[in-house]
């Protein structure tokens, strides 16, 4: 899997773990055809989760938003 966080890229092995700084904005990739999961836990507990659009695909997620939050 590959992070993704502003102008950097990290790969990130098996059973690799990090920890962020509250407001750390980045994207978890899967680049490969392998399966694979990632998994974020929060402590203490998310009371809000703000989105924050790739800047290449800004336009497609603010749609996809727009749709889901319809009635």
């Amino acid at each position: 899997m590959t992070e993704r966080g502003g102008d950097s890229h990290r790969t990130l092995a098996a059973g690799a773990q990090r920890v962020f700084a509250p407001g750390y904005v980045h994207e978890v990739v899967n680049d490969s055809l392998t399966p694979a999961v990632s998994l974020h836990v929060y402590f203490p507990g998310l009371t809000n989760m703000p989105m924050h659009p790739s800047q290449a695909d800004s336009v497609g997620a603010a749609a996809a938003s727009q749709e889901v939050s319809a009635p």
